[in-house]
């Protein structure tokens, strides 16, 4: 019949604030049909099936399948590649339907296993999201968003958490497919006239230096392996003398604490700072302000930390406690 697709057969959850249909140049993706408020659980969902990673076999996969019921094949059989035609072998399918998953058993929960998810893989990439999947401690993948999101409007999602890290041109041989959001459209302006992918491509390569001067690892290269001229990403430093400086962490803690709160901004100015990113930061930025030493840094950092936003807490520490030396500094 007219306008028929597999994917119209899928199962939403009652209720669910959003319906699949199709996305121009992405095949299909999921739209919301009312208004999402940020935090708001998008939808909670278990895998057909998991397998242990990140080397699987057709055979394995054949004998997970065959382990489901009829109706769990069913939806199974409805999944497309890109939406359009069948898959050529189970593999193909386990690549662009699956999702990490991590077990709450202390004996398996450092196994690579990988899930199988009809819904969760109906949502597409974009470079600024406005949705998350924060890794949990369950085989369940919680869909969260990370901003209002209106009715009409499509469900995005960042495929790898790596990608807040690199250029554009590194997120797209990264993903193997060109993104067309308006961090990677070069003829989308910002509001004072510059191109928003150009700000966004110098945003985040400060985000990923300051990430590095923080924490002594690379954001990127510390989750890949092989020859540099083999991943998508080059190596923040080129020189070993610098690279074992940034390495260190033998920087002064005022410089440490004010590199945390432009990372913060940075990240909330070019628009993926999340509610679980956040969960994150905040302790970690706390535990830097507590190790100030010296009583004047103290009161400095409490008056900066009393600021509502990470701009204005960036700026109030730049320019009172920058060159200023603390006693517990290494």
């Amino acid at each position: 019949m007219a306008g028929y697709h597999p994917y119209r057969n899928l199962r939403l959850p009652p209720n669910a604030p959003f319906e699949l249909r199709p996305s121009p140049g992405k095949g299909w993706g999921a739209f919301a049909t009312r208004l999402i408020h940020r935090g708001e659980v998008i939808l909670r969902e278990n895998p057909l099936f998991v397998i242990p990673g990140p080397n699987v076999t057709d055979k394995s996969l054949w004998q997970a399948f065959l382990g489901l019921s009829q109706d769990q094949q069913q939806q199974f059989s409805y999944i497309r590649n890109n939406s359009s035609t069948l898959f050529t072998d189970m593999i193909q399918a386990m690549s662009q339907n699956h999702f990490t998953v991590v077990d709450d058993n202390p004996v398996t929960a450092q196994l690579h296993l990988l899930g199988f998810f009809v819904l969760q893989s109906r949502f597409n990439h974009s470079c600024l999201p406005n949705s998350t999947t924060p890794a949990a401690p369950t085989y369940t993948v919680t869909r969260y968003a990370t901003r209002p999101i209106f009715a009409g409007d499509e469900i995005t999602f960042s495929y790898t958490p790596d990608l807040k890290f690199m250029v554009r041109q590194e997120r797209h041989r990264a993903l193997r497919f060109v993104c067309t959001c308006s961090a990677c459209q070069v003829s989308t302006p910002n509001r004072i006239g510059i191109p928003h992918q150009t700000v966004s491509d110098q945003r985040r390569v400060l985000i990923r230096g300051l990430q590095y001067l923080v924490s002594g690892q690379d954001p990127v290269l510390k989750r890949r392996h092989g020859p540099v001229e083999d991943m998508a990403v080059p190596p923040l430093f080129f020189d070993l003398a610098k690279k074992r400086e940034a390495e260190s962490l033998r920087i002064p803690l005022s410089a440490k604490f004010i590199a945390v709160l432009l990372y913060a901004a940075l990240l909330e100015e070019e628009d993926i700072l999340d509610d679980h990113m956040l969960n994150i930061m905040r302790p970690n930025s706390l535990r830097i302000a507590h190790r100030f030493r010296t009583r004047s840094n103290i009161a400095i950092v409490r008056h900066v930390w009393a600021q509502s936003t990470w701009a204005i807490r960036f700026w109030y520490a730049l320019f009172y406690l920058w060159n200023k030396t603390d006693a517990a500094d290494p």
